[in-house]
């Protein structure tokens, strides 16, 4: 489960970049400023996909402060839905890549109990008789 868990999440990350890479087909005029202008966000993303993918902790605290520095730039000019559309995602996927792996990814086991009087003798314990 933790694999796949980890897989998900650096897919969900690689969707949600490729998403913003659609934002080039906003380019009216073909220029190469207005293309760089356009993919910047996605190169950003990109690289803190790339962080992430060798420092979970770093890569999710990055993820969110993609999301909060994407509120504070666009803030007054859009809808709510764009900041729900573009901080959300990267909220979320900072989140997970700060998801504790170890923990809680499992079922927890109940300790075995103890053998009660008259129970035959276990194989750790010599039989001194």
């Amino acid at each position: 489960m933790n694999k796949t868990f980890q897989l998900a999440t650096r897919v969900f990350a690689i969707l949600f970049i490729l998403m913003t890479a659609l934002f080039v087909l906003d380019l009216g005029k073909f220029s190469w400023m207005g293309l760089l202008t356009h993919l910047l966000p996605t190169l950003v993303l990109l690289g803190i996909l790339i962080i992430s993918l060798w420092q979970e902790k770093i890569g999710g605290i990055l993820w969110i402060l993609a999301a909060i520095a994407y509120i504070v730039i666009a803030w007054g000019d859009v809808h709510w839905s764009a900041y729900l559309l573009m901080s959300g995602p990267a909220l979320v996927i900072g989140l997970l890549f700060l998801w504790p792996k170890s923990e809680g990814m499992h079922v927890p086991v109940a300790p075995m109990p103890e053998p009660g009087p008259g129970a035959p003798p276990s194989e750790e314990e010599p039989d001194n008789s």
